[in-house]
């Protein structure tokens, strides 16, 4: 190059500020490629599992029933074992009160004899009325009723004098 083409040609550096932009947006450009697009994820079908029977009208009542009966069976079984319960008890009860006494140690003992049934106790009249059917009654029938009525008069024993203490 000659010195006049030189000359002829100066640099400015304001005149290529755009081309060095344009050549700036094509290297970028060439550089992101746009990344091939990805398949669309597969979706299967979901199966539910079919609902469960409805139960009938007949089964239903059926299974009532039968917990009734279950039910009743087992407020029976309790009241039987509470009846037994009672029972138990109440022989208990009857053992602690009456205690079987020998007749020779006065220790508790048991008995072959069947105990007899306690009857109503008889109100005894307080006094004695000696006309009875419009009769007036002797000593003899007196003691006469006395024996029938298990009555018996026991002398007391004279009482024994007190020994006093001497100091």
């Amino acid at each position: 190059m000659d010195n006049a083409s030189i000359k002829t040609f100066r640099f400015r550096p304001w005149s290529a500020l755009p081309l060095l932009a344009v050549v700036a947006l094509m290297a970028s450009c060439q550089r992101e490629q746009p990344a091939p697009p990805k398949p669309a994820p597969v979706i299967e079908p979901v199966q539910m599992p079919p609902p469960p029977p409805q139960p009938t009208p007949e089964q239903i009542a059926a299974a009532e029933a039968k917990a009734a009966a279950e039910a009743e069976a087992v407020r029976k079984a309790e009241a039987a074992r509470l009846e037994a319960e009672r029972k138990r008890k109440a022989a208990q009860q009857a053992a602690k009160k009456r205690p079987i006494y020998t007749k020779g140690d006065r220790k508790p003992g048991t008995s072959t004899a069947t105990p007899k049934p306690e009857e109503a106790a008889k109100p005894k009249e307080v006094r004695f009325n000696m006309t009875q059917g419009g009769k007036k009654m002797t000593a003899e029938d007196f003691d006469a009723w006395m024996k029938s009525q298990g009555i018996r008069i026991v002398p007391a024993k004279p009482a024994e004098p007190k020994p006093e203490d001497k100091l």
